[in-house]
Order: C-alpha cells, then sequence, then structure tokens
C-alpha cells in the first residue's frame, strides 16, 4: 500500500515546522505503506500545484501545526474558504482559486481517537493554509485522506503549550495505523 504525506515548510515565526519534522521523520517509514513525503512551502499556489499532480496513494495524511494547545487534532472537514492573510510569497487566500466543489467537504476517513492520549476531532481545519490545502486534497481526489493538526514541538514553541516531537510521532504513527485497518 501506498501513503503520501505532507507537511508545511517555515513560515511567519515558525522556522521549525513540526509538520515538516514528522513527514521527514515518517518518510523513512511506515509499517504497512510504502512512503513518500513532501514538505510544502506555505503558498496558496503550491497548495494548487500539488494538488493537480497527487501520486497514486492508497492514503494521504495532510499534516500542520496549530498554535492552540498541547492536542493533536484530526480535522473532520474542510470549507471552501480562503482567508486574505498572505501567504510566504505575499498571495492572499482566494476562495475562487480553489477547486470546483460544495461549501463543506467531509473528510473520506475518520476514526474514533478514544484511547489516544493527546488527540482529538475537530472540526475547524483554520482559516489559513491548512484548510485551504485540505479543501484541495478533498476535492480533487477520491483517495481517502485526513488533515492532522499537530502542536507545536519542543523545538518551535520551548515555552508554551507543545508536544515533545518524539511522542508526536509516536501518537501520529498510530493514528496512521488505526487508518489503515479501515481501509
Amino acid at each position: 500500500m501506498r501513503l503520501w504525506i505532507t507537511g508545511f515548510g517555515s513560515f511567519r515565526t515558525i522556522s521549525d515546522n513540526p509538520s515538516a519534522a514528522l513527514a521527514m521523520r515518517l518518510a523513512v517509514g511506515v509499517d504497512g505503506f510504502e512512503v513518500e513525503s513532501r514538505i510544502l512551502p506555505v503558498t496558496y499556489a503550491d497548495a494548487l500545484t500539488a494538488a493537480a499532480a497527487i501520486p497514486p496513494a492508497d492514503l494521504i495524511v495532510a499534516m500542520g501545526v496549530h498554535g492552540g494547545d498541547a492536542v493533536i487534532r484530526l480535522e473532520t472537514q474542510a470549507l471552501r474558504t480562503a482567508n486574505e492573510t498572505s501567504d510566504m510569497a505575499g498571495t492572499a487566500g482566494d476562495a475562487a482559486s480553489l477547486p470546483p466543489g460544495p461549501e463543506t467537504i467531509p473528510s473520506r476517513i475518520v476514526i474514533d481517537p478514544t484511547g489516544l492520549e493527546a488527540v482529538q476531532l475537530s472540526d475547524d481545519a483554520g482559516g489559513y493554509l491548512c484548510n485551504f490545502w485540505y479543501y484541495c486534497l478533498l476535492a480533487s481526489t477520491e483517495t481517502p485522506c485526513i488533515f492532522i493538526h499537530v502542536p507545536h514541538s519542543e523545538v518551535s514553541r520551548p515555552d508554551g503549550p507543545h508536544i515533545a516531537l518524539d511522542q508526536q510521532e509516536k501518537l501520529v504513527r498510530r493514528v496512521i495505523a488505526l487508518l489503515r485497518a479501515r481501509l
């Protein structure tokens, strides 16, 4: 089985994006999968380009960092919206540039995170590139995909709410194993 994993590169004040670090760690191997990973620049144009060139996969796991509490969030939907906040190329989001689709697209694969410490479901993928990218994925492919919002790590926010990167990796691997069982 094939797994495509994405994370985002640095942006604004986040020079060490934990989603990129996790995507690179998981690229080494995930039980039961041939893995391909990609770090996306934090731009709307790169999200659109990547969505137009999704590699063959049995599962897509997209990741991004959220700025809140020390919890991993499994996003259950994406909204047809784009934040007017400029990306790293200085371009504001534009919902008209999103692929055609309904106002809300539910995730095609969801698991119950009960029993997974610090993992919860979320229906808000944010208003920036995370939601934009997730909407692009859901509108562009029938492949089961999920967006995982990870918290900061000890590197990206040592003095605020965070989960150590090693622990995040263990939790994301457990989530992927549960997703694999549903394929």
